[in-house]
């Protein structure tokens, strides 16, 4: 009775073993650092245009390391755009194309410095790289909302 006892525990440990085995070769990598995606809400200005001051922008980093963003441009309406977000060591990098932009589609990168500690962003600048031109800009200030 007690190597039946055994006989079974074993199983029950090696199935659960090789289960979770299984899992780590097919199923999604996890982003290795939790910390950053959330809502992240601040400021953003345009460098060509200084006079227009800061304007709303938020991020939504997902954990799969896709983002969503809305902006407010300086004619008052809202902007949306997808995108992903990959980070390295404290190198927090974005790509990014709009959604509801009429007429044409912009693609944007945005960088950041991560700061894991603090779970701060800072040191925010973004730039056009295809179809919106060559502007320029720097977020002002991100805070992640809780």
């Amino acid at each position: 009775m007690k190597s039946l006892k055994s006989i079974v525990l074993f199983t029950i440990f090696f199935i659960a073993l090789t289960g979770n085995m299984a899992c780590k070769k097919d199923c999604p990598v996890p982003v290795t650092n939790n910390i950053v995606p959330g809502l992240w809400i601040g400021t953003y200005t345009v460098d060509q245009v200084p006079a227009q001051g800061a304007l709303y922008y938020s991020f939504i980093f997902k954990p799969d390391n896709k983002l969503l963003t809305e902006s407010v441009g300086g004619n008052g309406v809202t902007y949306y755009t997808q995108g992903s977000w990959t980070l390295s060591g404290s190198d927090l990098t974005c790509t990014y194309s709009s959604i509801n932009f009429p007429g044409t589609t912009i693609t944007q990168s945005a960088k950041f410095t991560y700061t894991a500690s603090s779970d701060s962003l800072s040191a925010g600048t973004w730039k056009d790289v295809a179809g919106g031109g060559t502007y320029t800009g720097k977020f002002q200030s991100m805070k992640k909302v809780k």
